[in-house]
């Protein structure tokens, strides 16, 4: 009886033994439970503060933020908190975040957030609070920004670039009304830009998505182009449309 009974003892360890790691098999590859990961990475949240510049006005402060990367989830961030410095959660990736404050002033700045990151940044881009409203097809701008307001878009246009007048029917049959005005814009050496184009294939290159619409580069876009189309789209915001001066 002694003898049987150690194949026996070895048997029931084996039982106990194997549920365990079968029951630990389905668990590999899943997401841990916890909040703030995001499914398709497993990525934890980052965190970030954000705050206006020294001197900006002491007045409410409506705050956005845009995701950019393509395979971020689209959802904006707009929280309910009004003052010059805020904190959020963050999907990881690369995000446009912007503060409207009374007098169209704009403050705005693009970031990229790693997953668990701490991030502590002061917006520094601004859009003037007193855009020209004088409109002159191929008049490029002279200055480091020009604050332009035409139309019922607003856009601060880099140094060398100019805009052709905002179209708001569509280019098919029939001229539909637009909720996103058209508009081509010109930069130094025949760069380009485009917003809301009329029938963009992915393959032209890529679009971004802004407070007016989805502005575009073409694929061989140089790295200044990509560059312009990053300030300005920063800046792009549709305004009560009035008829341009002439």
């Amino acid at each position: 009886m002694t003898r049987s009974l150690a194949p026996m003892a070895s048997g029931l360890m084996l039982v106990a033994w194997l549920p365990l790691s079968a029951a630990a098999e389905p668990l590999r590859g899943v997401a841990p439970a916890a909040v703030g990961l995001y499914p398709a990475q497993y990525q934890p949240a980052a965190s970030a503060t954000f705050r206006l510049p020294p001197g900006a006005p002491d007045l409410p402060v409506s705050w956005e933020g845009v995701p950019l990367n393509p395979a971020m989830s689209p959802e904006a961030w707009a929280p309910m908190e009004t003052g010059p410095t805020i904190r959020g959660m963050f999907e990881p990736g690369r995000w446009r975040i912007s503060a409207h404050v009374p007098g169209e002033v704009t403050f705005s700045t693009i970031v990229t957030l790693a997953p668990g990151q701490m991030a502590d940044i002061t917006l520094t881009v601004t859009a003037e609070p007193e855009p020209r409203t004088t409109f002159d097809a191929g008049s490029a701008c002279e200055t480091a920004v020009c604050p332009v307001a035409v139309d019922g878009l607003a856009v601060t246009l880099r140094q060398g670039w100019w805009m052709e007048p905002p179209a708001w029917t569509s280019a098919t049959l029939g001229a539909h009304p637009l909720d996103f005005p058209r508009v081509d814009f010109h930069g130094p050496g025949g760069a380009s830009l485009h917003l809301n184009p009329h029938q963009w294939l992915m393959a032209n290159g890529p679009c971004q998505e802004t407070a007016a619409g989805q502005l575009c580069q073409w694929l061989d876009a140089s790295p200044a182009t990509a560059q312009a189309a990053d300030a300005m789209a920063a800046t792009l915001r549709l305004i009560d449309r009035t008829p341009p001066r002439k």
